[in-house]
Parts: structure tokens; C-alpha cells; sequence
């Protein structure tokens, strides 16, 4: 499938509807797309949209009809797909060329907000909540706020989640709910691994976890690049530039 104009930097599949996925691209778009029948259903770009690099996307993890987005303009913005359901399904019976397909496109979030004063590097929904990363080492759990219209009327900031010596580009955190337990796992540059409690009473949790993920082999990197928890979240991954790490919890 073609259609970004630019490299791309994160795929994300949607949590009702397989086969449908969602891509950001250096072209300051986000896709979505369906892999079963090669169309691209929407492009989310263009007047309101991100102005640089879209770094990361996310559709709501229960319903899938909000998508996520974060990019290197510092922004995180909200697109609500719910108009777009019958397009959705359209795309899945289409029997034509996919280029022939009536790709909708939107140009104006549902929602906009500056969370970090740098980057926006992942995000991730948790509920009807956000969580988003920047390059300066922190980790914001957020509310989007809407106005009585129904328009934004800014981001309310809940927790903050620290870590140092992740002042680097493009470094990514996971998250796993489970029953009472929701954590998240992200790492850095050091090759260590941190672990938080979301649901942690204070406004500035501490890890309860730090595992390790660095190696003296000569030349192989420390620099954590992403966590990844296993469905169920017994079982904790990550990767460095050449090296795989996973740890099981008892």
C-alpha cells in the first residue's frame, strides 16, 4: 500500500474493527487504512492539523471511534472518527481499485493542546485519559477538557511520571491493564527500566520497578527504545539498538 509522502514512524491497528490500522508520517498526516482491501479510508491533515513530523498515533483502546496524535509541532490532538463509522465499514466490502475508494479527509482535530514544551513522542490512551511522552523525560497522564459547545477548552494534567536520562528522540512507553493492576514500563538511555503504578495515589508517582536492560558486551547499545507488555501483562519486553530483553512476573 502507498500513500504517505514521507517515512513513516508508527502503525497502530484498531481495537473493533481488524484490518483496519492507522500510520503517522513524516508528511504531518495520519492515515487510516484497511490491509484487507488496500484503500485508504482517511487522511487527517491539512488547515488544523499537525504542522511537522507525526511521531505517534493511538485509537481509543475500547471503542476505537477517537485516534490519538503527537508530532515534533509539540502538540497532542484528538480526531473523532464517530461520523465516520459507515466509511469504516465501507471499506471492507470495497470492490474497487483502491484508488477509486472515497477517502474522507479531515482537517481539524476534535481536540488540540500543548501537554510538554518539546516533543511529542508517544501517546497513549488509558481510558478516556492520555498519556504522553516528550523528549524531556516525562510521562503527563491528562483530561481533555471541552467547553459547553462541546469544544476544547484545554488539557487538565493529573500525574506526572519523571525519569531521568531519556532527554532523546523518539523513545516509547507501554502500558497494561489487567484487573486492579495498571502499569507502565518505559526505559532509558542508561538501559534501565522503569515501572509505575497509573493508579498510584500521588500526583508524582515513584517507580515501584527498575529492572535492567544494559549489557558490558563491547559496542552493543544501552539505550532502551521501547517496552512492550504481553496481553495479560505477565510478561515485560524491551529493545535497544541490538539487544532484547524480557522479564516474566511471578
Amino acid at each position: 500500500m502507498q500513500g504517505h509522502g514521507n517515512e513513516l514512524f508508527e502503525l497502530k491497528g484498531h481495537p473493533t474493527k481488524l484490518g483496519i490500522i492507522c500510520s503517522a508520517s513524516k508528511d504531518q498526516s495520519v492515515r487510516l487504512w484497511n490491509v484487507q482491501t488496500g484503500t485508504v479510508i482517511m487522511i487527517l491533515a491539512g488547515l488544523d492539523g499537525h504542522k511537522a513530523d507525526v511521531i505517534t498515533a493511538d485509537f481509543h483502546q475500547l471503542s476505537g471511534d477517537r485516534l490519538a496524535s503527537g508530532a515534533e509541532d509539540h502538540t497532542a490532538k484528538i480526531w473523532d472518527l464517530k461520523r465516520y463509522e459507515d466509511l469504516l465499514d465501507k471499506s471492507f466490502s470495497w470492490e474497487g481499485h483502491p484508488s477509486t475508494f472515497p477517502t474522507a479527509y479531515m482537517q481539524t482535530p476534535a481536540f488540540s493542546t500543548n501537554p510538554h514544551d518539546h516533543y511529542v513522542d508517544c501517546v497513549c490512551w488509558y481510558g478516556d485519559l492520555l498519556l504522553t511522552k516528550s523528549t524531556q523525560g516525562s510521562i503527563i497522564l491528562w483530561k481533555p477538557e471541552y467547553g459547553a459547545d462541546g469544544t476544547c477548552d484545554g488539557a487538565l494534567p493529573l500525574k506526572t511520571f519523571k525519569i531521568d536520562d531519556i532527554n532523546i528522540f523518539f523513545v516509547r512507553f507501554s502500558v497494561t491493564v489487567e484487573g486492579s493492576r495498571s502499569l507502565l514500563a518505559l526505559g532509558n538511555s542508561l538501559g534501565k527500566v522503569f515501572i509505575w503504578d497509573i493508579e498510584a495515589k500521588s500526583a508524582n508517582p515513584k517507580e515501584i520497578v527498575r529492572l535492567s536492560a544494559a549489557t558490558r558486551q563491547p559496542g552493543v547499545s544501552k539505550l532502551v527504545r521501547r517496552t512492550a507488555f504481553s496481553y495479560g501483562g505477565r510478561y515485560l519486553g524491551c529493545v535497544t539498538d541490538n539487544l532484547v530483553c524480557v522479564w516474566k512476573f511471578l
